[in-house]
């Protein structure tokens, strides 16, 4: 975790996003550059014990940004199907930041532990 991430919002008031990506070409370039760079990373495995995650394969790597207009900026396997499993926390947390800011989230959700044995980190701990 970076050294920072445990401040009070020290780098001042939440930026609004105006949905505007940059230039294309240079969206396009990123999106590239990207899964260039961590494509052929092999750490890890896949999580066999969530059934809809079993049958994928670790060689898949997609990658999509998307404008609010709708402009779609992909590179790799960005049009397989997945399930979204635990790429949905960053949303929620994002969500809860929102709503309670990022420091008292922070400072809460590192208090917390899940809640079900059968998740690897409570197991672990």
């Amino acid at each position: 975790m970076h050294r920072l991430l445990h401040l009070e919002e020290a780098a001042g008031p939440a930026v609004v996003s105006t949905g505007r990506l940059p230039d294309a070409t240079a969206v396009d370039g990123l999106v590239r550059a990207a899964r260039e760079r961590y494509a052929p990373i092999a750490e890890g495995k896949v999580a066999d014990y969530i059934p809809a995650l079993a049958v994928a394969s670790p060689d898949w790597f997609g990658l999509c940004v998307a404008g609010v207009d709708g402009t779609l900026h992909a590179a790799g396997e960005a049009d397989r199907a997945f399930s979204i499993q635990s790429i949905s926390k960053p949303f929620v947390f994002a969500l809860v930041c929102q709503a309670l800011g990022g420091g008292r989230a922070r400072r809460a959700s590192a208090s917390t532990r899940p809640a079900c044995p059968s998740t690897p980190s409570w197991r672990s701990s």
